[in-house]
């Protein structure tokens, strides 16, 4: 009997942490132009505050549930356009690169006056 219960729990033990295995994105941040890094770049789960930063080669790594197989992640950095990027779609890719495009912003008039 003890023995039937111990192989029970193992077997509830081993299922339950197959069931909780975490997903971690890994991948690379670049310039669509120049195909240079880009460091520090932010990363998040849409909707959320769980994210990272890219370290100064533009790489990243981010672990999330399983639950968020279907969710987005959003890579934004200053002076490019924010991305949304499938987690599904970026797990199925062979590379895992995202490339960001410079977003340029022209600002009005400066009036410099002197006081």
């Amino acid at each position: 009997m003890q023995k039937i219960t111990l192989y029970l729990l193992t077997t509830l033990l081993f299922m339950s942490s197959l069931q909780a295995q975490d997903i971690t994105l890994r991948g690379r941040v670049l310039d669509a132009e120049t195909e240079t890094a880009l460091p520090f770049t932010h990363v998040r789960l849409e909707g959320s505050e769980m994210g990272t930063a890219t370290d100064i080669n533009g790489y990243f790594s981010l672990r999330l549930s399983p639950k968020h197989k279907t969710a987005q992640i959003v890579v934004s950095y200053i002076g490019y356009q924010t991305q949304k990027v499938s987690i599904a779609e970026y797990l199925a890719q062979k590379q895992k690169i995202i490339l960001l495009q410079p977003h340029e912003s022209n600002l009005d008039n400066v009036v410099i006056e002197d006081s």
